[in-house]
């Protein structure tokens, strides 16, 4: 898996800033600075004055946080790619890839038997197949069984994974 620099807030900032700009300019606006009160309402593509003004601005908001168009990009990019299976990439709409909600509700599953069974009934419902998780405040009184269980799981899990992509 690729590791790609995390977007700083200030890196998001830059960007949207970016996006104002550019969305501004493709509905034919002129660009706004904080120095540019009195400017006029459309951009000129011809004029002198105008270009010069858009790169001032695009410079600004370029040095506001170097590199991170990026960052931004990149780190989109990397979340979207199907091959990481963070994001469903047949949805329309920015949603968990399955695996994830999947292991989301193993999670609500385990945290829901730590609560309420006792250790040697979580034991026996690990073994048996259970679909579960960690509950943080419990970890150290279930943590070896779990550890086992799961390991169990996760084999069994990737093994399903590998005979569905053909390896």
């Amino acid at each position: 898996m690729m590791k790609v620099a995390l977007a700083s807030g200030q890196d998001i900032e830059a960007a949207l800033n970016l996006l104002g700009i550019l969305d501004a300019l493709s509905r034919g606006y002129y660009p706004k600075s904080e120095d540019s009160e009195q400017a006029p309402l459309y951009f000129d593509e011809d004029d002198k004055d105008h270009l010069s003004h858009l790169w001032k601005v695009l410079k600004e908001c370029l040095d506001a946080a170097p590199g991170f168009q990026g960052r931004v990009l990149f780190g989109a990019a990397t979340l979207m790619d199907s091959r990481n299976k963070v994001v469903d990439s047949s949805a329309d709409t920015l949603e968990l890839h399955p695996r994830l909600v999947g292991a989301l509700q193993d999670v609500d599953r385990l945290n829901h038997l730590v609560k309420h069974l006792p250790s040697a009934h979580l034991l026996a419902a690990l073994n048996a197949g259970e679909s579960v998780s960690v509950d943080v405040a419990r970890l150290a009184e279930v943590r070896a069984m779990i550890d086992v269980s799961l390991s169990k799981k996760l084999a069994v899990w990737q093994a399903k994974e590998t005979e569905g992509s053909g390896v």
